[in-house]
């Protein structure tokens, strides 16, 4: 092997940012708080080992079973279940955001500090979120850190259909 690329392959930020991009891509998800500057190269080749091959719970010779690592119960405000067609949860890449749609919104929730950190409502009286799609940028695609690409459906009516008259 040649001692130039041996070299290479050693060094941490070699693989910081093979660990980024299978983490902004969706191969791996650490936990939210991971910062990937505080692990070894060693820790960090075995994440890149764990994206390719599975968990070593997977391998025939472990001999161990796979375990929970973490659960979070998260606190929601009430929804309306009569209008189940509108809650659906979707956790963002890398586990640290979820958001959940309402009939008349959508709300985002920190999953590390357990609170409502953005919220939308419709600015339509009569106007239904019909969808939305959310996704985290990698910083080197977009040039951006800490932000979210969103679009909302948002369907509006010019009277009030839910009245019977």
């Amino acid at each position: 092997v040649n001692h130039e690329f041996f070299a290479l392959a050693r060094r941490k930020e070699v693989w910081i940012k093979l660990i980024s991009d299978f983490q902004w891509e969706g191969f791996i998800d650490l936990e939210p708080e991971t910062n990937l500057e505080d692990l070894s190269v060693v820790e960090l080749m075995k994440l890149a080992k764990r994206c390719v091959l599975g968990p070593e719970t997977w391998m025939t010779s472990s001999g161990t079973s796979p375990e929970v690592a973490r659960r979070i119960v998260l606190k929601w405000p009430s929804v309306d279940p009569s209008i189940w067609w509108t809650n659906h949860p979707f956790l963002l890449p890398g586990g640290r955001f979820i958001f959940l749609s309402r009939y008349n919104g959508l709300d985002c929730q920190d999953v590390v500090q357990n609170k409502i950190i953005w919220k939308y409502n419709c600015r339509w009286p009569l106007g239904r979120v019909t969808g939305y799609s959310a996704a985290l940028p990698s910083a080197h695609n977009f040039g951006i850190d800490g932000g979210a690409i969103l679009v909302v459906g948002v369907r509006t009516f010019e009277r009030d259909f839910s009245a019977r008259t």
